[in-house]
């Protein structure tokens, strides 16, 4: 009955990783999700950027050599 005890032991110390990595998965899938959404706000935030310097009027005016001391 104890040899059996023990090795029921064993089997259920072998056992939690497993089920830690159930609870892991679930942990990166939630990271993954957060990764996606970051990425998301990113591109959106990027775009908008890229709008405000379409909007904003490029000076091309050039200096003469001797008006870029002043």
């Amino acid at each position: 009955l104890e040899e059996y005890k023990s090795e029921i032991n064993e089997l259920k110390a072998l056992k939690m990783p497993r089920e830690d990595m159930k609870d892991g998965s679930s942990i990166r899938g939630e990271a993954q999700e957060e990764i996606e959404r970051l990425k998301a706000q990113l591109k959106l935030s990027e775009e908008e950027r890229n709008k405000a310097k379409e909007k904003e009027p490029v000076k091309t005016e050039s200096k003469k050599w001797w008006q870029l001391w002043k």
